[in-house]
């Protein structure tokens, strides 16, 4: 009995340690500056989107930089697809308008993570 209730109470505190390996929340966050100045720039649109079939993308979340540049973005979404990060992208269309004064970026963020940038645009 002693044998059964140790294994029990080992299996729980195993279980209860796991919790954060399940973890699916992405964060990214960080900077937008001018690639030329270094200044930041403000309104900047910023998203995690995930890709679907046919190049389709939906957005998770979304934000645009505060006056100092400054951006903070996560989601909770747990599928196989890809989350990309998009900064000044046109493709995220209703999400955020394209500034046409700077270039945009795109990359594929880790998911579970929490990544910090300087992104230059």
């Amino acid at each position: 009995m002693r044998t059964m209730l140790t294994g029990v109470l080992l299996c729980a505190l195993v279980l209860a340690g796991c919790d954060s390996l399940f973890d699916t929340t992405t964060i990214v966050y960080g900077t937008v500056v001018d690639k030329q100045s270094g200044a930041p720039l403000s309104d900047i649109s910023v998203a995690l989107v995930t890709s679907g079939a046919f190049g389709a993308y939906g957005a998770e979340a979304s934000t645009v930089t505060d006056a100092r540049g400054k951006f903070s973005v996560s989601t909770d979404f747990d599928k196989s697809n890809p989350i990309d990060l998009f900064v000044n992208s046109s493709v995220m269309g209703a999400v955020g308008t394209y500034n046409e004064a700077y270039g945009s970026y795109q990359e594929i963020v880790r998911k579970g993570r929490t990544t910090r940038r300087q992104i230059k645009l």
